[in-house]
């Protein structure tokens, strides 16, 4: 309806690997907060500590179905989270699983969310490559 439910090891989950791949590296995020190594140190350690939490509440509420609006309302801030990495691909399927959310498609949310969690997980787990110390 509307959404294209997508699913990993589809075009659009590769081209989210392909996409957080090209978009983290220290160099290119050094780039993305002018030069600034002290703000990236920042913004990445407060990133990994946000939306991990985040991870596990939006799990929660999909897997018991609870406060949709909340819910959506937290994916639609992962989207703005992942924007100042350079990753469009990633807040678009955000916002794909929000929609899904506000029209209370349980099924089509948590189907998104899978995919969008193993991503973020990747995504995390290269910050932490590069540290934040």
């Amino acid at each position: 309806m509307g959404c294209m439910q997508e699913v990993p090891g589809n075009g659009t989950s590769e081209s989210v690997s392909v996409e957080i791949a090209s978009a983290i590296g220290k160099d290119v995020l050094l780039e993305r907060f002018g030069g600034d190594e002290t703000t990236m140190k920042d913004v990445v350690s407060l990133f990994i500590d946000v939306v991990g939490e985040e991870r596990k509440t939006i799990a929660e509420q999909i897997a018991s179905r609870s406060d949709k609006d909340g819910c959506a309302k937290r994916v639609h801030n992962l989207a703005s989270s992942v924007s100042p990495f350079g990753l469009s691909t990633l807040s678009r399927r955000c916002i794909h699983i929000e929609s899904a959310l506000l029209r209370g498609d349980w099924e089509q949310a948590q189907d998104g969310f899978e995919e969008i969690d193993f991503h973020l997980g990747k995504l995390i787990g290269a910050l932490l490559d590069i540290g934040t110390d």
